[in-house]
């Protein structure tokens, strides 16, 4: 049987929200669904869940009513509240009444997906696999850096695995029975991050009915990972850099410093060096995040690695669909091992998980791979080349073809190519600026 990450609930009176959590979360979680407050707050009492999303308008109880008495019974568990209906000043006032999260409607299965693994209490399934002489360099720098307390950088693109470094850094530390907390920088607002990161005294805004503890200090003794650091703003960069130089907080309303032991562990698609020549990232900023910095390689730099990574992933695909675990035909192997995979482990794992859907009689071929036609260019299938082309070229062209095949749909086609939505719409703009064709239906 199908081995559940944990239990989720969600409450919301609006059936296509229903049917969008548990199309999104079932294959990895237990989920509970709840038209309204009053159900809600009969399951949050009956049963144990690791995580509940709540609609803030709902028939009877609203959201944030549920919240309040959650939180009046002195249940700890993440509470995320969603609305399309809710302003700044509300948002801050939710989350000053107790709630762990805000998700403002309507948003995409990605981040449904991101916040339950966020906030899930359940230990997470995933392991290192490495046996790329690139991987191996990579772990020895681990290995050392982790027994200190130095901020690491972890830089390289979308889908190499620096979450999972950030993780393998924490468990080899002195630190790994104190919390391991990650913040998605890219994710909220300014003004939420800061709440997010400092926390709040009672009465710093409206709704502020209590002082909340920022993340900074609920990773105390243990370590903050500052997700796509890169994305922050001038001004949340200025207000880090004081807390990597004086290691001491001050919450939202408060004259109070408190000090804070939490290791820093960054992460970046970006080259940050880059950032800052260009005038987006704060020079002192960056060196106080460089002190070790961890070049994350692709996964077309760890050859070595393709192989034991397929049998990872489609194992741990097919325990998750409860299906038997195919064999893989040599040519899929070889098919695979061709591709540039500019989604990198991301992407290799959509793919695997959609051929083990597709593969029959218990053998997963070529054909079940799906591969789309800018891989017949790179095999050799006819068609043009990419032996001489730039990665950065190949990965435009893959990109490019893959929003024509799925005529302009971007969810698609980012879930087909293992990247978000927000690396998609970035590599966009990026074309624009560029004076790059697009072509009919990309918008």
């Amino acid at each position: 049987m199908k081995r559940a990450r944990g239990r989720i609930l969600v409450a919301d009176d609006e059936n296509t929200m229903l049917e969008l959590f548990a199309e999104t979360l079932s294959s990895d979680w237990d989920v509970r669904l709840a038209r309204d407050g009053t159900e809600a707050e009969r399951l949050l009492a009956a049963e144990a869940f690791d995580v509940a999303f709540l609609d803030l308008r709902m028939p009877g109880r609203d959201g944030a009513q549920v919240v309040e008495h959650v939180r009046a019974s002195g249940n700890r568990m993440p509470l995320v509240v969603m609305s399309a209906h809710a302003g700044f000043e509300r948002q801050r006032e939710i989350l000053g009444g107790g709630a762990d999260r805000f998700l403002e409607k309507p948003f995409l299965p990605e981040l449904i997906e991101e916040t339950a693994r966020e906030l899930s209490t359940a230990p997470a399934r995933s392991q290192l696999v490495c046996e790329s002489d690139a991987m191996a360099r990579v772990l020895s720098i681990v290995d050392r850096v982790a027994q200190t307390r130095a901020t690491v950088l972890l830089q390289g693109e979308t889908g190499t695995g620096k979450e999972l470094l950030a993780h393998e850094i924490h468990r080899r530390s002195p630190r790994n029975r104190r919390p391991f907390i990650r913040v998605n920088c890219a994710a909220l607002t300014e003004g939420l991050l800061e709440s997010e990161l400092f926390g709040h005294e009672r009465g710093a805004f409206t709704g502020a009915v209590r002082q909340t503890q920022g993340l900074f200090e609920a990773a105390h003794g243990g370590t903050l990972l500052l997700d796509e650091i890169s994305e922050t703003s001038p001004t949340m960069q200025a207000k880090l850099l004081r807390v990597l130089q004086e290691r001491e907080i001050r919450r939202v309303g408060s004259s109070r410093t408190v000090a804070v032991d939490a290791r820093i562990v960054a992460t970046t698609n970006r080259d940050l060096a880059r950032e800052v020549q260009a005038g987006r990232f704060r020079t002192d900023l960056f060196h106080r995040l460089n002190v070790v910095r961890i070049e994350v390689p692709a996964l077309r730099e760890r050859t070595g690695d393709l192989a034991p990574l397929t049998d990872t992933l489609v194992r741990r695909k097919a325990e998750e669909h409860d299906l038997p675990c195919p064999v893989i035909d040599p040519a899929a192997l070889a098919a695979l091992s061709a591709y540039p995979w500019p989604g990198n482990v991301r992407q290799l794992e959509n793919t695997l998980e959609r051929a083990l859907l597709l593969c029959r009689d218990g053998i997963l071929r070529t054909t079940d791979l799906a591969l789309d036609a800018a891989f017949e260019r790179s095999s050799g299938g006819g068609g043009a080349s990419f032996v001489g082309t730039t990665v950065r070229d190949a990965e435009r062209a893959l990109i490019l073809d893959t929003l024509r095949a799925l005529r302009g749909n971007r969810t698609q086609a980012a879930r087909v190519l293992g990247i978000s939505v927000r690396t998609m719409r970035n590599k966009l703009h990026e074309y624009r600026a560029l004076g790059v064709d697009l072509g009919e239906g990309i918008e």
